[in-house]
């Protein structure tokens, strides 16, 4: 027979634990904020990473049960379709935001491409959000009078890896700041 102690005894145990279980993992302090880009490999490592007007920027996910992916990478082999999210999300720092690189055909060997500029509905492809709101203009599309430039140095459809590098000049000409460099990129996914 179970003493009133042992119940609260058991109670209290089962309460800590499912506190602890959804709590939501944070960063550590010392790996907040990535200032080093990460290497160009061929791997399929799920690296991404570029810089964002001359400040390193590295696809990060905040953790947590409610965190985003930090990397999605699509290929269709059929038509060429490919594009990747990133996100980089740091919760103490009240940071998500999210570039997106898409070339929406004709990708079927390492080499030199231009990203698409519009979706399939005519609509300006979304290049950099800024869900929080910290910088002085929250989203920029490709534009096709800018640098648009997607190297594809590894292509392997066996292992679904597709590494590269990049660079853009994004747009939003409603804002102070119209153009945002995009240089440095460079990803290593899988598919």
């Amino acid at each position: 027979m179970k003493t009133p102690k042992t119940s609260f005894l058991f109670l209290l145990t089962c309460l800590t634990l499912i506190t602890v279980a959804c709590k939501k993992d944070t960063p550590k302090d010392d790996d907040k904020i990535i200032q080093v880009l990460p290497e160009l490999t061929h791997e399929g490592k799920h690296t991404f990473g570029c810089k964002v007007n001359g400040e390193v920027w590295v696809a990060r996910s905040g953790g947590g049960i409610n965190g985003s992916r930090k990397l999605y990478a699509h290929y269709d082999p059929e038509d060429g379709e490919f594009y990747i999210v990133a996100h980089k999300e740091i919760y103490d720092e009240n940071i998500l935001e999210q570039i997106g690189l898409v070339k929406l055909n004709n990708v079927y060997e390492t080499g030199l491409y231009q990203f698409s500029f519009e979706a399939y509905d005519g609509s300006k492809i979304n290049s950099f959000l800024d869900y929080n709101k910290n910088r002085n203009c929250t989203a920029y599309n490709h534009d096709s009078l800018y640098k648009s430039e997607l190297n594809i140095t590894f292509y392997d459809t066996i292992n679904h890896i597709i590494s590269g590098t990049f660079e853009l000049d994004v747009t939003n000409f409603n804002c102070e700041d119209s153009i945002m460099h995009i240089t440095d990129g460079r990803f290593d996914v899988r598919y």
